[in-house]
């Protein structure tokens, strides 16, 4: 097999064309390699699934992905923006990081979420100073204890800048994948197909921080669609579909404009993520009829 993204004899994997975390499980592409496959998802994907935006469309979607595990909005170490406090975000709730405070007179003050949780950091931080068991348990018989209540639960924020190169990247990854199912091995060579597939190979196997998104590929990707004529179109298949039983989850399919393909991707029935990504400039050479694709909530899709 020859992988569509490093154009390398190889075996193929099952690469979802819609990442699976966004509850798509069938439709899907077996000419990406496993290796390919696995970087696409860790670089390329990731950005797109875990935005806090999208993250907060799963969660309201129950989206659980392939884990199945429940999406975790915050998670590792957050910081109280009123009071500077770090709370560390076990099973999604905020536990106060115990921490040691020196007053002006000598005296030392632990806090932490529970008094037990403040003598075990005071045990665990006197032991790698050197005192033995029958010092500390002495120290903390004399120590002070009690518990304060919070006058107001942490509040925590979120960076939800959109940087738009891996956005976009993302949503050609989708394109890209779901035109060569389309259009078939000729789309290959087309100068788009063979330009998206050099700059997803080459973010896909970068180093996370390293990801360069080429400013060339700007001019392929719209978004959001506003304002481009082509939310009109997407607004009357939406009320169509409104009209059905049909439980859709997200909306894929290629139009014709001036000579050209553009791949139309409405994810999660929502215009925030929402693109058009021109896949050729030659549309006259694909004598084919451009199906419309569903990917229901069951993950099942249908091709019209």
């Amino acid at each position: 097999m020859r992988c569509i993204i490093c154009r390398e004899e190889k075996d193929e994997s099952e690469e979802h064309i819609v990442p699976e975390a966004l509850g798509n499980k069938k439709l899907i592409t077996k000419r990406v390699c496993k290796e390919c496959n696995n970087k696409l998802g860790a670089n390329v994907d990731d950005y797109l699934t875990n935005h806090p935006i999208v993250k907060l469309i799963r969660i309201d979607e129950n989206l659980l992905g392939k884990s199945g595990k429940e999406i975790k909005f915050f998670s590792g170490i957050e910081v109280d923006e009123d009071t500077g406090l770090k709370y560390d975000m076990k099973d999604g709730k905020p536990v106060l990081q115990p921490r040691m405070i020196t007053g002006i007179d000598g005296h030392i003050r632990i806090e932490a979420a529970n008094v037990q949780a403040g003598l075990d950091y005071f045990r665990k931080i006197m032991k790698r100073k050197g005192y033995s068991n029958e010092q500390i348990d002495k120290i903390c018989e004399e120590a002070i204890t009690g518990e304060a209540q919070l006058t107001s639960p942490p509040k925590f924020k979120k960076d939800a800048t959109i940087d738009f190169s891996k956005l976009g990247l993302a949503a050609i990854k989708i394109a890209y994948e779901y035109a060569f199912s389309v259009l078939g091995e000729k789309y290959l060579d087309d100068d788009i197909a063979i330009l998206f597939a050099r700059e997803l190979k080459k973010n896909a196997y970068s180093a996370k921080k390293e990801i360069d998104v080429s400013n060339e590929l700007a001019r392929y990707v719209t978004f959001p669609i506003q304002g481009s004529g082509i939310e009109n179109l997407l607004s009357e298949i939406k009320e169509n579909i409104s009209k059905t039983t049909l439980d859709v989850l997200h909306i894929i399919f290629m139009i014709k404009q001036n000579g050209c393909l553009y791949c139309i991707i409405n994810l999660c029935m929502t215009d925030i993520i929402s693109f058009a990504i021109k896949v050729t400039e030659k549309a006259d050479d694909y004598k084919i009829q451009m199906p419309l694709t569903f990917v229901f909530r069951d993950g099942t899709t249908l091709t019209a």
